[in-house]
C-alpha cells in the first residue's frame, strides 16, 4: 500500500491531500497555519508537539538537534545567536543548547540534569518543529512523483 501525501501550500489555507493509490481513496482535510501532517498521515499541533517532548526523550533530542541545524553554521561553532532571522535557537538559549546537542553527539547521552532543562527548552520551539514536518513532507511528496 503506497501513500502519496501532497501540499498545496498556495493558497492561505494548505490544503492536504492524502492518496492511497492501491484503494484510491482520496481525502481533502483542511489545516490551520499552527498545524502540520507528519509522514504517517497523523496531524500535529502545539499541543501534541509539547506534550510528545513532555513524555518522550528521544523526541527532546531529535527537536534539539533540529533546532539547532537551523543555526548558521558560524552560530553553531560560536554557540551564540549571530542573526536575528527567527530561526534556530534565541540568543538566551543558543550556548546551553549547543552545547547540549554537541555533549550529545559526543557522549550519545544528556544527563537527568540537562534532559530536564533541554526539555523545558525544546518545547518552546514548537512552530520550528512544526514548520519542519511540513517541509519534509513536501520534499517526500515531491521525491514520490
Amino acid at each position: 500500500m503506497k501513500r502519496v501525501i501532497a501540499l498545496d501550500i498556495c493558497s492561505n489555507f494548505p490544503y492536504i491531500y492524502i492518496s492511497n493509490l492501491r484503494e484510491s481513496i482520496k481525502m481533502k482535510t483542511k489545516l490551520n497555519k499552527n498545524e502540520a501532517l507528519d509522514a504517517q498521515g497523523r496531524i500535529w499541533n502545539k499541543e501534541k508537539i509539547q506534550r510528545l517532548l513532555e513524555t518522550n526523550n528521544e523526541a527532546v533530542i531529535r527537536g534539539m538537534k533540529r533546532i539547532y541545524a537551523r543555526q548558521t553554521r558560524s552560530e553553531q561553532i560560536d554557540q551564540q545567536t549571530e542573526v536575528w532571522n527567527t530561526i534556530g535557537f534565541t540568543g538566551v538559549d543558543a550556548k546551553i543548547m549547543s552545547s547540549f546537542v554537541e555533549f550529545h553527539k559526543k557522549f550519545g547521552y544528556l544527563s537527568p540534569k540537562q534532559m530536564n532543562i533541554a526539555r523545558k527548552k525544546t518545547k518552546k520551539y514548537w512552530k520550528q518543529l512544526l514548520d519542519d514536518m511540513r517541509k519534509e513532507n513536501l520534499q517526500e511528496f515531491k521525491n514520490e512523483n
